[in-house]
């Protein structure tokens, strides 16, 4: 499956001002697209990693997935996806 190019805008997921807005009304297309986004990131680079946690959380009147990922067991990314648009049907 790739990334439906219209589901996936704004940044690059470092904060919330940064977010990458996931741009669709079903939830499952939604988190199917977060989780692609980072599949795409990580895919060929050698590096193991894992989802370390995953919270949903408000600010300024929308709601953020946020999804940490640990590399090599030390290393810990942060995600952060805006799912304002799909997160009341979930």
């Amino acid at each position: 499956m790739s990334i439906n190019k219209n589901i996936i805008t704004g940044g690059r997921g470092l904060s919330f001002d940064d977010a990458i807005i996931i741009n669709s009304s079903e939830p499952e297309e939604g988190i199917a697209a977060e989780f692609e986004y980072i599949l795409n990131i990580f895919t060929g680079t050698g590096l193991s990693f894992e989802v370390f946690t995953e919270e949903i959380v408000s600010n300024q009147n929308k709601r953020y997935d946020i999804i940490t990922i640990r590399v090599f067991n030390c290393y810990i990314y942060k995600f952060y996806f805006d799912i304002t648009s799909f997160h009341d049907q979930i």
